[in-house]
């Protein structure tokens, strides 16, 4: 059991600095599309007009203004008659792949504006695209995402080590049987950190797991590769307002959200939303296939037939994001994405009080932790 003690505590160590990084920046992008709305209405908001304009004209105009992008797609079609059309650049830039979000007022086709989407990280960024690319790789690129992979398996190695080393606290604390007791430094956070932890702990597992997943590109070669050359983004050969029409008419209970890459061959599609679909079930995980040469469709896929495995992984997005259960759900993961902050504070705080020489007869402040016999209940270290 010392060994799993001390196991436990070199994870947190080593973890505390990223994991409090992490944590804090996750907790705020529980609300990424209310804040960043409010920061940036003007590239958001629009006066709705009489009529709209095609998205194929719309589509065709971000092409002529981008000709040595490699890929302009509508990556948000409006949620609402007064929101912007959302448009994705993207272009290798020295040897990276580099991308740019586009706003277009559908009503009138003019530009309200654009900001860095990926691979172009600064601090002079939008916030929340600042704050993303902290979340996501320490601002540091691809190593920066390996990073944030690798801290997310040793959050899941620190919960285990954690609950084995106070497995005997784990029924207590559920129980509300482990008061909070503030005498001192040591039993205060000692107490704190047993409480946060058990309560935090399937969170934890959650959201560690779910954001391993997403980042599982970083244990394959081809994502240390530099993206190979791509020619430029072709011309429409076929009408995005017709086939919309069309997929109205095939999948009435298909809500679209966006389109994928449409390239000169091929197949792309449009991925969005399903009508009364579960809330557990991803915003973004239906489908709706077509030729990338004549815009028809071949095939509609809605999350709610998919497999078990497809419908496990539509499941990822909204159970790391907090999407699954509306504002409660949302301010709950808010709440516990701060634990972290505060188990690797008190987690350091007993390490340094254990490398303080102690009087004569004095306990180690862990004994009982890594004892074979039971303490008692609420009694602190």
């Amino acid at each position: 059991m010392k060994a799993v003690f001390k196991l436990h505590s070199a994870i947190g160590l080593i973890s505390a600095l990223g994991l409090t990084v992490v944590s804090a920046s996750g907790a705020a992008l529980v609300f990424h599309n209310e804040l960043e709305h409010a920061l940036s209405p003007e590239l958001h908001r629009v006066a709705p007009g009489p009529q709209r304009v095609p998205y194929d004209e719309i589509f065709e105009s971000s092409r002529r203004r981008h000709p040595d992008a490699h890929a302009v797609r509508i990556w948000r079609f409006p949620a609402a008659p007064d929101r912007a059309v959302e448009m994705q650049i993207s272009r290798i830039d020295e040897g990276a792949e580099v991308w740019r979000f586009e706003y277009v007022d559908p009503y009138t086709g003019h530009v309200l504006g654009s900001r860095a989407g990926g691979g172009e990280a600064s601090l002079t960024a939008h916030p929340m695209d600042v704050l993303l690319w902290l979340h996501t790789s320490f601002l540091l690129g691809k190593r920066g995402q390996a990073a944030v992979a690798l801290l997310s398996l040793l959050v899941l190695s620190s919960v285990l080590t954690g609950l084995i080393v106070y497995r005997r606290s784990v029924t207590n604390i559920l129980l509300f049987r482990m008061p909070l007791r503030f005498k001192g430094t040591r039993a205060g956070s000692s107490t704190l950190h047993r409480i946060l932890g058990v309560w935090s702990a399937l969170f934890l597992v959650v959201v560690a797991s779910t954001g391993l997943y997403m980042q599982r590109a970083v244990f394959t070669s081809s994502f240390w590769e530099a993206p190979a050359p791509r020619p430029p983004q072709p011309a429409l050969s076929f009408s995005i307002d017709a086939l919309l029409a069309r997929a109205r008419d095939d999948a009435p209970d298909f809500i679209p959200r966006g389109m994928r890459r449409i390239t000169g061959v091929g197949e792309s599609a449009l991925f969005g939303d399903q009508r009364n679909r579960s809330s557990l079930l991803g915003e973004y995980a239906s489908e709706v296939k077509f030729d990338a040469r004549t815009g028809e469709i071949r095939k509609v896929l809605l999350v709610r037939d998919r497999g078990l495995g497809g419908k496990l992984e539509s499941m990822v997005g909204p159970a790391h994001f907090g999407t699954w259960g509306g504002t409660p759900v949302r301010v709950l993961y808010t709440l516990l994405g701060l634990a972290p902050v505060l188990l690797s504070i008190t987690g350091l705080v007993l390490w340094w009080r254990r490398r303080k020489p102690r009087g004569l007869g004095e306990p180690h402040p862990h004994a009982h932790a890594v004892s074979r016999s039971a303490p008692a209940p609420a009694r602190s270290p």
